[in-house]
């Protein structure tokens, strides 16, 4: 099909109740990934999904950017109250 990014996403959505969305995402040539953000779009964050991502941000910037995701998570699970 010869249609954009957003009208495949749309597709996809209405056709998920009648397929797997692995399945769709493949006949629509686009990553599940992709359609995930697209879908979660503009919804809001909450209080402690904001504080973790400062406190993640925080450690990687003390990482000087070194720090990879098992080890950032690492030193989060260490903070104490998280």
């Amino acid at each position: 099909l010869d249609v954009g990014l957003t009208e495949q996403f749309s597709m996809i959505e209405k056709l998920r109740k009648s397929f797997s969305v692995k399945t769709l995402c493949h006949v629509f040539s686009v990553h599940r990934s992709s359609y995930k953000y697209w879908r979660n779009r503009g919804k809001q964050l909450s209080p402690e999904q904001v504080k973790l991502h400062s406190i993640v941000s925080d450690m990687h910037e003390a990482s000087h950017g070194s720090a990879g995701a098992r080890t950032i998570a690492d030193m989060v699970t260490n903070i104490e109250g998280i």
